[in-house]
């Protein structure tokens, strides 16, 4: 009965398609979209540009179909997956190159940015470990600093029950062939329930130059967060995160040098009503090379190129009552 029922259906929709007359056309829609470009010869990438329009960097990735999970309001600490990856697998990187967290993806978005800093993002929705390394398995997530000095202020402030309390500002300012922008973000609450309080402040610097056809840019940022983590790991858990980012990125056209610098200490107490219990400390560092090229053949097509040299440095310690312990081993 069911091919008997296929038949029919098929039967009737060619009959539809011939009994159509030859001068007939479909109306066309144009439907507005984000826009697209294809990255280093891999997929397709969804490049958004309208960065400053969003309340916040995780605003901006939802609306990239990017499954985020927000373990916790206000950006405070979010998953990323992309196309059912885990969180440990996508890699995020600014000007191109990655920085994930090195000791768990669960703080990858920790970012010292606001989105004045921004530019644009891009996210590769496929894997592309070639260029970004092997947490780049499910996607890639990549942050422009914006290099534009436009000379202004800019505020965002809203307020809520329990204390919530939030204010971005950025002011950029000219000097003939330099521009410095300098951004702040604070935001806090008193949480809802037991032990989901937060507080957060980011402070960063960007300063452009632009000399002998060339173009320079420095970045520094630091953040800071205190949270419950009552809805992670535990009810009595609790978080501190204190996470410096720094990029310096010379560009000549195609050819382009970039030196990223990283560090962050992050403390876990398991249970807050008896912290002595266990607390873990966690210290690392890391440091990225990058050089890129991209050499156009004409006809013939282009050849990307890119070196990358990286280190990086961890030190992770479990304190209880008991006494030290090293979480990577003796």
């Amino acid at each position: 009965m069911k091919k008997i029922l296929m038949v029919s259906l098929l039967l009737i929709s060619v009959v539809n398609v011939f009994a159509l007359p030859s001068d007939f056309r479909l109306k066309e829609y144009v439907i507005d979209t984000i826009d697209t470009k294809v990255s280093e010869g891999y997929s397709a990438v969804d490049l958004s540009t309208n960065v400053d329009s969003h309340v916040s960097i995780s605003s901006l990735l939802e609306d990239s179909d990017i499954y985020l999970q927000n373990r916790a309001p206000f950006d405070v600490q979010s998953d990323v997956s992309i196309r059912g990856s885990r969180f440990s697998q996508v890699s995020f990187a600014l000007n191109g190159v990655s920085f994930n967290d090195i000791e768990t993806g669960h703080l990858n978005l920790s970012l010292p940015f606001t989105v004045y800093d921004i530019s644009s993002v891009s996210v590769q929705k496929s894997g592309n470990s070639t260029i970004y390394g092997s947490d780049a398995v499910g996607g890639v997530i990549d942050f422009e600093i914006s290099k534009d000095i436009v000379e202004g202020f800019n505020v965002k402030t809203y307020a809520g029950d329990y204390g919530l309390f939030g204010s971005t500002f950025s002011v950029s300012k000219g000097f003939g062939i330099l521009g410095f922008r300098l951004s702040f973000d604070k935001k806090r609450s008193d949480g809802w329930r037991f032990n989901t309080d937060f507080d957060q402040w980011i402070l960063n610097t960007t300063l452009v130059s632009k000399l002998f056809g060339g173009e320079f840019v420095l970045f520094v940022g630091h953040i800071e967060k205190k949270y419950g983590a009552s809805s992670f790991y535990g009810t009595e858990a609790r978080e501190s995160e204190i996470g410096t980012l720094g990029i310096a990125s010379l560009g000549f056209g195609k050819f382009k040098i970039n030196l990223l610098t990283k560090s962050g200490i992050d403390n876990y107490i398991v249970n807050i009503l008896s912290p002595t219990t266990q607390t873990n400390n966690h210290v690392k560092y890391q440091s990225v090379l990058s050089v890129e090229n991209t050499f156009d053949f004409g006809k013939y097509g282009s050849l990307f190129t890119k070196v990358e040299t990286r280190g990086d440095v961890i030190d992770s310690k479990a304190y209880t009552t008991n006494g030290e312990t090293n979480l990577l081993g003796s």
